[in-house]
């Protein structure tokens, strides 16, 4: 066993012990165990963290699989030039545009 000081854990040295049975070496390994409960606690809140931030991003990809293409080329640009603006639509409905009016009326049902 060594102790560490600087981080208040106690680490377990991984040893190498012999099976009887076998006369070859299995590494025995035991985990480090925490001192500070907060320690441990702010650990599994990481990792709970990093977990549910790679879920959503997985759920994300899935549903969404071209914002991984357009991830790196400015995405947010490319989605504006392919929606017309709902201010645009708004100046083109007061103005009379027959487009305009026919999706209104469509909506409306």
């Amino acid at each position: 066993r060594r102790r560490r000081e600087s981080d208040n854990e106690e680490t377990m040295i991984a040893s190498p012990a012999v099976d009887a049975g076998t006369g070859g070496m299995t590494a025995r390994i035991e985990q480090a165990s925490k001192i500070d409960p907060i320690t441990a606690v702010q650990d599994t809140i990481d990792s709970l963290s990093l977990s549910l931030f790679e879920s959503l991003r997985g759920l994300r990809d899935a549903v969404a699989p071209e914002s991984v293409i357009t991830a790196g080329t400015g995405g947010a640009g490319a989605a504006l030039e392919q929606d017309p603006d709902y201010e645009d639509f708004l100046i083109a409905y007061s103005n009379g545009d027959a487009k305009a009016k026919a999706l209104v009326a469509n909506a409306a049902g």
